[in-house]
């Protein structure tokens, strides 16, 4: 049965896009937190983290699964030189994968910038 789902993100005021199927690039969710089973990692609990592509790091809250709401996010800036060949198409920040350790470190990597370390701050 489903409960609910995630709010589509919205862009930071002032974006030159509507959403962020308008923006360009890949959009949607990507990544989550994932290898629950290293010790190193944070357990899931009410805050869960997506890599969303175009949309940046997202972070949501579930302390009430039926109505999750959006907690925070953080996007890098929008690239200046590609560095590879993916995406195809228009160059826009591309949140691949995401990983929180047991500290509350957040670690996202990017297609054309590399790698981000982030702190959620509540």
């Amino acid at each position: 049965m489903l409960l609910s789902l995630f709010p589509e993100p919205v862009p930071p005021a002032g974006a030159p896009y509507r959403d962020f199927f308008e923006k360009g690039g890949w959009s949607g969710p990507h990544n989550i937190n994932l290898l629950q089973h290293n010790r190193d990692v944070e357990k899931q609990g009410k805050l869960f983290y997506i890599a969303h592509f175009n949309a940046g790091l997202r972070v949501y809250n579930v302390i009430d699964p039926r109505k999750p709401v959006e907690a925070g996010y953080f996007m890098p800036p929008e690239p200046t030189r590609r560095y590879g060949p993916m995406p195809e198409g228009k160059l826009v920040l591309q949140t691949e994968d995401v990983l929180v350790d047991r500290r509350g470190l957040i670690y996202i990597t990017h297609k054309n910038q590399g790698l981000w370390i982030l702190k959620y701050q509540k």
